[in-house]
């Protein structure tokens, strides 16, 4: 057996609206993995195994939610739709199921009554898993697609909080174009560059990563939030990654 090996689950689903009869708690699973210890050839003894996300895909659409669960509990924001690229790409994760524990996704409809399809992409990587127990790494995703009153100041986008013995790099992001949304990165209480904040007027928009690259150690802090400079309600699609590592 070749290791490894992808796991791909790809398919359109119609997500009903969530009054409708029988709409299931949490919203419509797409996928679920659960590695189980398996013979890697016949005669062997049980591997432990591992199933890691390594990309995702979805179509665009700001009245879907995704919700990632590790066993059964969630893990990390919903993320919405709008906050993606579109099917034109693939996000790189790094989510990792260990051995015997589940990773699943599931999609929530904001609509109460009317039902939206969504086409999806995730691909997975199985592989012999050398820690099973481990926590680490952990994938932040900040996906939203944010509304900004007139005028608003530091509405936030994202926060990461470096634990004890860790370290998070935060080395994926992108935005909308907007000439009204400026962007700002503050770093334990400081802001940091760009000091005078990151103009979305200059954004390639939401398909296109910006080439920005933070990394905090032990006990840092970095908030990331937006102004709106314009005198109406600007709606803000956005994407912010980041990777927690174990250090020591």
């Amino acid at each position: 057996m070749l290791l490894p090996s992808p796991i791909v689950y790809a398919r359109t689903l119609e997500i009903p609206g969530y009054e409708a009869a029988g709409y299931p708690l949490g919203g419509v699973e797409l996928f679920k993995v659960e590695p189980v210890p398996k013979p890697l050839r016949p005669g062997e003894e049980a591997t432990p195994m591992k199933a890691t996300l390594r990309s995702l895909s979805t179509s665009r659409d700001a009245k879907l939610e995704l919700q990632r669960y590790v066993d059964r509990d969630p893990e990390g924001p919903k993320i919405n739709t709008m906050g993606l690229p579109g099917l034109d790409f693939d996000v790189p994760v790094e989510e990792i199921a260990h051995c015997s524990h589940s990773l699943s996704v599931k999609c929530e409809n904001l609509d109460a009554a009317v039902a939206h399809n969504l086409s999806y992409r995730f691909i997975l990587e199985s592989d012999r898993d050398p820690a099973p127990r481990a926590i680490f790494p952990r994938q932040f995703i900040f996906a939203k697609n944010a509304t900004l009153a007139a005028y608003a100041r530091e509405q936030e986008l994202a926060e990461f909080r470096a634990g004890v013995g860790t370290q998070i790099v935060v080395n994926d992001m992108a935005f909308a174009q907007s000439l009204h949304i400026e962007v700002f990165f503050r770093l334990n209480d400081v802001i940091i560059s760009p000091t005078a904040g990151f103009s979305c007027g200059s954004s390639r928009d939401i398909a296109y990563p910006v080439a920005l690259v933070y990394i905090l150690e032990e006990g840092d802090i970095l908030e990331i939030f937006a102004n709106n400079i314009s005198a109406g309600v600007v709606t803000f699609p956005y994407r912010i990654l980041g990777m927690e590592r174990e250090v020591g």
